[in-house]
């Protein structure tokens, strides 16, 4: 039997507006450990997806993590995935409701 090839995706968000504790509370207790434990245990590579307000609240607010996260990018363990700012859906909506 041939082999399967497994891609293990994680998407990260915080919606706009989100209180700051918010973001501190999830990258302390969800983003950071979990790449933590990924990268423990062998199970890089995996694909990350942030979506724009976080990222954009991690680069005012928390660089340590985006360093830590360009470091496992540079060693080819994370692949990000990217997607427009605020995640639009534009391509989910039918002709007349996106002309609209």
């Amino acid at each position: 039997m041939a082999a399967i090839r497994f891609v293990f995706g994680l998407h990260l968000h915080q919606p706009v507006g989100n209180f700051d504790h918010v973001f501190e509370q999830h990258v302390a207790d969800v983003y950071r450990p979990i790449l933590e434990r990924l990268s423990g245990r062998g199970v890089l590579p995996v694909v990350l997806h942030l979506s724009g307000p976080l990222l954009e609240w991690l680069e005012a607010n928390n660089s340590a993590y985006l360093d830590f996260l360009g470091r496992l990018v540079s060693d080819g363990n994370v692949e990000l995935l990217l997607a427009g700012f605020y995640e639009p859906v534009l391509a989910s909506l039918p002709r007349a409701d996106r002309v609209e």
